[in-house]
C-alpha cells in the first residue's frame, strides 16, 4: 500500500463506500475513525541527526526519535486487544535535488515499545537499542521516495525512529502515522 498524498479522512471514505469496519451506531462513528499525525524531520550530518541504520550502533541513536502514544476507546480496540497502526516515511525534495546529482536514499523506519505509561522523555540510547528489538520495522532499506509499515500493537507508548541506511546521509523527511485510535507524537 502506498500512502503518497492520502490523509486519514480517506480511510473513513473507503469504509463508507465499502461498508468495511463501519460503526453501526452514530455515537460510535467517531470512535472508529482513523486519526493521523504528521511530523517534519531531517537527517543532518551538521546537526548530528544522521545516524544511519541500526547496523551502526554508535550513531543509530542520533537519528530523530518521535515519542508516540496510541490510545483507543474500548470499542476501537480490536478482538486481540490491539490497535492497527500505519507509519510512513517520505523523503522530501529529492526530485528537485536529482538535477544536482542527489538520488533517493535507502530509507527505513523502526518502532520500539517503551511501556504502557510514562513513555520516553529523552532520546533513547545505544544501551536501549542493544537490549530492545523493534516491534515493527521495514524489512529492507530501499532507494524509494516513501516506505510504509503496517502493524498491530496494544495501546501504549512507542518511539518511532526513521533512518537512512548509511550514517551521515543528509535529507529531509515527512513522518506520517495513522491509527484507528487517538495519536499523540513529539520529537524527543
Amino acid at each position: 500500500m502506498e500512502l503518497c498524498n492520502l490523509t486519514a479522512e480517506i480511510f473513513d471514505e473507503i469504509a463508507e463506500m465499502t461498508g468495511v469496519d463501519r460503526a453501526k451506531e452514530t455515537s460510535q462513528e467517531e470512535e472508529h475513525q482513523w486519526h493521523e499525525v504528521m511530523e517534519d524531520g531531517e537527517w543532518s550530518s551538521k546537526k548530528g541527526t544522521a545516524g544511519g541504520c541500526n547496523n551502526n550502533p554508535s550513531t543509530y541513536p542520533k537519528n530523530p526519535q518521535f515519542a508516540t502514544s496510541f490510545t483507543a476507546p474500548q470499542s476501537s480496540i480490536e478482538e486481540d486487544g490491539n490497535v492497527t497502526v500505519i507509519v510512513a516515511v517520505l523523503q522530501k525534495y529529492r526530485r528537485e535535488l536529482k538535477s544536482k546529482g542527489k538520488d533517493l536514499l535507502p530509507i527505513g523506519v523502526s518502532i520500539y515499545s517503551v511501556g504502557a505509561s510514562g513513555g520516553a522523555r529523552i532520546p533513547l540510547t545505544s544501551e536501549f537499542f542493544s537490549r530492545n528489538r523493534a516491534i515493527a520495522k521495514t524489512t529492507i532499506f530501499v532507494n524509494t521516495r516513501e516506505v510504509t509499515v503496517r502493524f498491530r500493537v496494544p495501546p501504549g507508548e512507542y518511539v518511532i525512529v526513521p533512518c537512512t541506511f548509511d550514517a551521515y546521509d543528509d535529507a529531509e523527511f515527512l513522518l506520517r502515522c495513522y491509527a484507528n485510535g487517538q495519536l499523540r507524537s513529539s520529537l524527543l
